[in-house]
């Protein structure tokens, strides 16, 4: 029986093992979420970090989540006749080992209605969600950055 337990425990590690090495092929760098806006009684905030895909094949994120937030949308500026512009992104795709960087003025993630109030400090966390199936957490923490680094376009 003490056998058959451990076999057990061995296949069961190298399962969740294999898991963990492949959705943490996507890594997270330098993930932050600038100030909370009070709009209409809803708490609204951006998310900007970078993704680095280590792996051989592009990842895709589908979607985002957030227990904190009731929707985190993938958004990105976009300028048309010298007007900038929010344009909501169904899916984010990140190279064979390439890069994509969410910075203010760009790509980024707005998150709307937000379940609380937050203050500098506080943690915030997130849920990848590939094509694959596969999921990947994270967190970020609340900043306080100066109006040159931050989101100043409207939605």
């Amino acid at each position: 029986m003490a056998k058959f337990f451990a076999i057990t425990l061995i296949f069961v590690n190298l399962c969740f093992s294999y898991t963990l090495v492949h959705a943490q092929n996507l890594g997270v760098k330098g993930p932050w979420v600038r100030e909370i806006n009070v709009k209409n009684y809803q708490y609204t905030a951006y998310a900007y970090m970078r993704f680095k895909n280590r792996s051989k094949q592009v990842k895709t994120i589908k979607k985002i989540t957030s227990p904190e937030f009731k929707r985190v949308e993938i958004h990105k500026t976009v300028a048309e006749s010298g007007i900038a512009r929010m344009s909501l992104l169904y899916e984010l795709k990140v190279p064979a080992r390439g890069e994509i960087n969410l910075a203010p003025g760009g790509l980024h993630l707005r998150l709307t209605q937000g379940k609380r109030e937050f203050s500098e400090g506080d943690i915030i966390h997130f849920t990848l969600h590939f094509a694959d199936k596969s999921s990947q957490k994270f967190s970020a923490r609340v900043q306080v950055k100066s109006h040159e680094a931050s989101h100043i376009l409207p939605h």
